[in-house]
């Protein structure tokens, strides 16, 4: 760093730093609260005085994002010459904390298998806790697939950008899937999917919030509910497969615009599905626990084929979006149908696994 560089960089490092202590001091004067004696809101956030100083290496500049569990701001790391990272603080509730520290957790041992960030997951950069709130640090990204989709007008990209994107999240997958990894992810959604870099398609897994090694399921009712794998809402016991099906869901959402399953609750779900897919094999009925809340005896009788709805849905009858355009043909679209179809089988053990995907004629 050269001595020019150096001093502009000490003086803003100054600059937040007084900026901080002045806002902390504000906060300090202020009545006691209610919740974590003045610290948090009703709903167990922390009320952050920005800018704000955390860990004695951080300043919080502005809050990015608002989740269940926590929010996450944009701060400068003034360890790391000012650079800025993405930090999450977690609601101060006794369960969140516990998810956190199972999430910080799988992260570490993510870090261990991957240290340099290699298979598109989100890296930790560091953790700790600041005023009875778990907090951790992340690489700062550029905007998830929804957001991307909405800046589109929820139009969809071409199969060029679908299959890019199904390329880096399937080797995520394919490298929590490994025995040595055994991770699910098990919330797979355009949400967290993020952009590594906005003028470019490549991009990261983020929030293993909900996540799960293969051995050691801690929650039974996990997935966003459009991504929502059958095993979950069934109630059969769930592997790594779930994150195919999530993952089949989400592809079709980027290149149609809409949701495949846009389901109320699970009974529409449900409907939904069979919908689309036509009725689960009797087998798959028969071992779910959670079969009579959604199928009569008389259901489990018999599983017709799919319906052309499901092929129609993937645009392969028509060749819809894009069909002028170079790989945008019928026979490509046809590859498309059969790769999110196989991702989308009821069967969990008979699944495209991630490896299997990457090498799909589609990609």
């Amino acid at each position: 760093m050269t001595k020019g560089i150096q001093t502009t960089y000490n003086t803003i490092t100054d600059r937040l730093r007084r900026e901080a202590t002045l806002a902390a001091a504000d906060r300090e004067a202020r009545p006691g609260g209610k919740y974590n004696h003045g610290y948090d809101d009703k709903n167990f956030d922390y009320i952050a005085a920005l800018p704000e100083e955390f860990g004695g290496r951080y300043v919080l500049l502005e809050a990015i994002g608002t989740g269940s569990f926590s929010k996450v701001y944009r701060a400068r790391d003034l360890h790391n010459d000012g650079a800025l990272v993405a930090l999450k603080v977690v609601k101060s509730k006794a369960e969140f904390m516990a998810q956190a520290q199972a999430e910080v957790e799988l992260l570490q041992r993510l870090l261990r298998h991957d240290p340099h960030g290699r298979h598109h997951c989100t890296r930790l950069l560091d953790s700790f806790w600041h005023r009875g709130h778990q907090c951790l640090v992340f690489e700062l990204l550029h905007g998830s697939l929804y957001e991307l989709l909405d800046g589109h007008n929820f139009e969809g990209f071409n199969l060029s950008a679908v299959r890019k994107f199904a390329w880096h999240v399937l080797t995520a997958l394919a490298f929590l899937a490994r025995p040595e990894v055994d991770v699910i992810h098990a919330d797979i959604k355009p949400e967290n999917i993020m952009l590594v870099h906005p003028d470019y398609s490549v991009v990261q897994v983020i929030d293993f919030g909900s996540s799960c090694l293969g051995t050691q399921h801690m929650y039974t009712y996990i997935q966003s509910r459009f991504y929502r794998s059958p095993e979950i809402v069934l109630g059969i016991n769930y592997t790594h497969a779930i994150d195919m099906w999530s993952l089949g869901c989400m592809l079709v959402e980027l290149h149609s615009g809409e949701p495949l399953f846009p389901a109320a609750n699970s009974f529409d779900h449900v409907c939904r599905m069979v919908g689309v897919l036509g009725m689960p094999p009797p087998d798959v009925i028969a071992g779910a626990p959670h079969r009579a809340k959604f199928f009569e005896p008389a259901d489990d009788a018999a599983a017709p084929p799919p319906p052309p709805r499901l092929r129609r849905q993937r645009g392969a009858a028509t060749a819809a979006r894009g069909g002028d355009d170079p790989g945008h043909d019928r026979a490509m679209y046809e590859l498309f149908a059969d790769f999110v179809a196989r991702m989308l089988d009821y069967r969990a053990e008979c699944r495209i696994t991630p490896a299997q995907a990457l090498n799909h004629p589609f990609m």
